[in-house]
């Protein structure tokens, strides 16, 4: 230990004499490490820790899946209580959830908020208590007498009850009835992981009288998105599996299930595994984070062993006096140990503070502040414990490859690099420059296709219109009910009265909502249903759009009233009847139905912007319908303004205040939403290629540099017998443009196959975008010959008479 100490200190002043060295390879590994703890704190703190909940270890989800399938199905309420009521010997409980929409009544004001219908024991089989009142209980959730009570978050408590401490058994007005509160939940962030982050919970059996009416114990009606269950303690997963399997094979012999259907419990207790749907996107876009942050450390601890193998060729000298003083191999390799632990430690200090002022604006970036640690210790343990160690081995390696054939011909010959050890930093070079042209390759063509994308003609101007959510459930006081025309007529009315407003419609899908509505529909005399996208439309939707109708009759050309009418796009006419002509006044199966095309409409990309339109069948309000509606509003001007949306969220307001407060918000956001997982993509390896490529600069300059000064001497003899410096200049140009070459072809090679990983984030590429691999080409060969000159300009203050001398 005394030994050790003493080389740690000679190291620091022999480190204290290379300050070049040593800050330069200090700040390579604390970008290291800040890169890569960032890029993994912020992931692993969402997405792997625990819930904050009771035993979460114990906590499980159970899954119905098609057999070889990944992606699960929804349940129907008689296949859970077969589940409940037969595996209770494994299980302390077990609960449903499903996602609703409740209209909630404050003081006159009506709002729609996200709710969920769940069983009675919900909350104990998550492992969440009250902090006010208590959560539902079984006989809550019963079918002879379903109880009206709910319970709430705390932060709708906080918000919409202003935190009373005697909101407590108050009486909440939820769709037109009145619900007893009988507890408060914190979440702990539980909530803002489940689908449409709910905040009031109901009972199951209540909120059938809401909205699933009788369809409760049918067995085709899944509605159910998720079941929890929890473990006994003392009970094994394996255990469990096996009785909820036995009750799969149950249900399949009953023929309640198709063969193939299997259930299967998978771990809930993290937030990545409690609702995998809601974190596989986020999870996917760390991924790539991951990727971009591991090719930067690659180049990093490329650079960082080019300059250790520097550093201990110019050692050599020390070393040989070592070894005639008959020192062995252990005592020669301590010096290079103990500067490895050095730097290894004060970089890694310093990385993991960089790391969290770096999570700390990622956080801020990614509206997550406050709500996780800055920082994951088993991230930040990791990356320390794997800095040092690398610089433990890179210190200490190359002092163990200078042997004794090697020391005695530095004395005799005064050869520092070895033809393999000048190899070794070559393909060091090459593989930085190779990993940066990746890099930049690939964030140049995700960039492209974004702009490309948002260039995109979608069919209509996104930015010239608002979105008006509208829930007619309370009013209409039936769920299955339409909004009558004329109340649609003095909606709309009062929104074109509004300053800025060309006009509005009304429809049951807008652009880029997110939801898919589709079937199979028959067409004419065809043999099998083709597949189609739905929505149903008010008469001047098209016009509001800017859709032309390029054949047949609009549908105010026929009688009010008359629903048995569609119109089809063009997507669908050369889809399905390319080769029969024209459909107009063709029939139409659809659900049982028939229906007649009335005409044919013009394009809009309304679904995915990165796709060309789908075959779509537009329905004459008010078929297929039902109480939720969007309103789309547009703008005169040439983009629809926040002001403007707060002026037609009044309107409605004032027209109807027993409507539920109408979200106006510009369509644009969702599209912007849509875009911004793509730009999540495009920052993240735009900032990761723009630092390697710094990096690669320090590399192939610190590389030229210390080729030119090993081969002074040299360069001596070249110029005492007539060479000019522009010569030996030269050279040093070719040896970077040539280790640089090679770096490009791999890198381009390996840029272009990694497109086929990208091929969610490309869009509309062409062989014009090949020019990108040029542009990345030329900017690096550029700085080679950059690097090459400035490394080389000593040549020009060469003292030849002296080199020789020395010789």
């Amino acid at each position: 230990m005394t030994t050790l100490w003493f080389e740690i200190k000679g190291a620091y002043r022999a480190l204290n004499r290379s300050r070049g060295f040593f800050w330069g390879v200090v700040a390579l590994l604390a970008l290291a490490i800040a890169a890569s703890c960032a890029a993994f704190s912020v992931p692993v703190s969402l997405l792997l820790r625990p819930l904050p909940v009771h035993a979460p270890q114990r906590l499980l989800r159970l899954d119905a899946h098609q057999l070889g399938e990944s992606s699960s199905m929804p349940w129907s309420y008689p296949d859970f209580k077969s589940f409940q009521d037969s595996s209770g010997s494994a299980f302390s409980g077990m609960s449903n959830f499903s996602v609703m929409g409740v209209s909630f009544d404050s003081r006159g004001r009506v709002q729609s908020m996200p709710a969920a219908d769940v069983g009675g024991e919900f909350f104990q089989t998550l492992g969440l208590h009250a902090f006010l009142g208590r959560t539902l209980v079984p006989g809550d959730d019963t079918a002879a007498n379903p109880a009206w009570v709910v319970v709430v978050s705390r932060a709708f408590w906080q918000k919409q009850l202003h935190s009373d401490p005697q909101a407590v058994g108050s009486m909440l007005h939820l769709s037109g009835h009145a619900f007893r509160l009988v507890g408060v939940v914190d979440g702990h962030g539980v909530f803002s992981s489940l689908i449409a982050q709910p905040q009031i919970f109901i009972p199951t059996h209540t909120a059938a009288l809401l909205s699933h009416g009788n369809a409760l114990n049918q067995e085709g009606a899944r509605w159910i998105q998720a079941i929890f269950a929890r473990l006994r303690p003392g009970v094994s997963r394996v255990r469990a599996q096996q009785q909820v399997g036995a009750v799969a094979a149950q249900l399949r012999q009953r023929g309640l299930w198709k063969p193939g259907w299997i259930a299967r419990l998978d771990h809930a207790g993290t937030f990545a595994s409690f609702m995998p749907n809601v974190s596989a996107r986020i999870l996917h876009q760390a991924q790539m984070v991951w990727v971009a942050s591991l090719f930067v450390v690659l180049i990093v601890l490329a650079n960082v062993v080019s300059l250790f193998l520097v550093r201990a060729l110019k050692r050599v000298r020390d070393q040989a006096v070592s070894m005639a003083l008959g020192a062995r191999w252990w005592q020669r390799a301590l010096p290079g140990l103990a500067e490895g632990l050095l730097i290894g430690v004060i970089a890694g200090v310093i990385g993991l503070l960089l790391s969290i002022v770096l999570s700390a604006w990622l956080m801020h970036w990614s509206a997550l502040a406050g709500k996780l640690p800055l920082l994951d210790w088993r991230v930040a343990m990791y990356a320390l414990l794997l800095v040092v160690g690398a610089t433990l081995v890179i210190g200490f390696a190359p002092m163990l490859a200078l042997d004794a054939r090697r020391l005695i011909e530095y004395l005799a010959a005064r050869r520092l690099e070895t033809r393999g050890q000048g190899h070794l930093r070559s393909a060091l070079v090459m593989l930085q420059v190779a990993i940066s042209t990746a890099l930049l390759i690939a964030s140049l063509f995700v960039l492209r296709s974004l702009i490309t994308l948002q260039q995109t003609n979608l069919g209509f101007d996104s930015s010239r219109y608002l979105v008006a959510q509208l829930d007619f459930s309370q009013v209409l006081k039936k769920p299955d009910f339409n909004a009558p025309l004329g109340i649609l007529d003095t909606l709309r009315h009062a929104v074109n009265t509004v300053p800025g407003v060309a006009g509005a419609s009304f429809s049951t899908k807008v652009p880029f909502d997110g939801i898919s509505m589709s079937t199979n529909a028959h067409i004419a005399n065809a043999t099998q249903a083709d597949p189609v996208s739905l929505t149903t439309v008010a008469d001047d939707y098209f016009q509001i759009m800017g859709m032309k109708q390029l054949l047949g009759r609009p549908f105010s050309a026929y009688p009010s009233g008359q629903q048995n009418v569609v119109m089809v796009n063009r997507a669908f006419v050369n889809k399905y009847m390319g080769a029969q002509g024209m459909p107009i006044d063709e029939d139409m199966r659809i659900e049982g139905q028939i229906y007649r095309i009335a005409g044919v409409v013009s394009d809009i990309r309304a679904d995915d912007p990165a796709q060309p339109p789908v075959p779509y069948v537009y329905f004459r309000y008010p078929a297929q319908a039902g109480p939720y509606l969007e309103m789309t509003i547009a703008s005169t001007g040439a983009h629809a303004t926040s002001a403007l949306a707060h002026a037609v969220s009044a309107a409605l307001h004032r027209t109807m205040p027993q409507l539920p407060d109408a979200d106006v918000t510009p369509m644009s956001v969702s599209l912007q939403g849509y875009y911004a997982s793509r730009k999540t993509i495009a920052k993240t390896l735009g900032i990761a290629g723009l630092v390697a490529l710094l990096v690669v600069v320090l590399g192939i300059y610190a590389a030229l540099a210390y080729d030119v000064a090993l081969r002074r001497q040299t360069h001596a003899i070249w110029m005492a017998l007539g060479a000019r410096p522009a010569h030996v200049v030269g050279w040093s140009v070719r040896r970077g443009v040539t280790l640089v070459a090679l770096g490009l072809i791999l890198g381009s090679a390996a840029g272009v196959y990694a497109m086929r990983f990208l091929q969610r984030y490309l869009y509309a590429m062409t062989l014009r975008d090949a020019l990108l691999v040029l542009l990345v080409v030329g900017i690096l060969l550029l700085v080679a010959v950059i690097s090459a000159l400035v490394s080389s300009r000593s040549v020009y203050r060469l003292e030849v008479a002296e080199l020789l001398h020395e010789l």
